[in-house]
């Protein structure tokens, strides 16, 4: 469970960055 976390945190933080890309 713990790297199933860490994954959808890395995912998370790489649609931020895709948000961050598109504005």
């Amino acid at each position: 469970l713990r790297k199933q976390m860490a994954r959808l945190c890395i995912i998370r933080e790489c649609v931020i960055m895709l948000l961050f890309y598109h504005d």
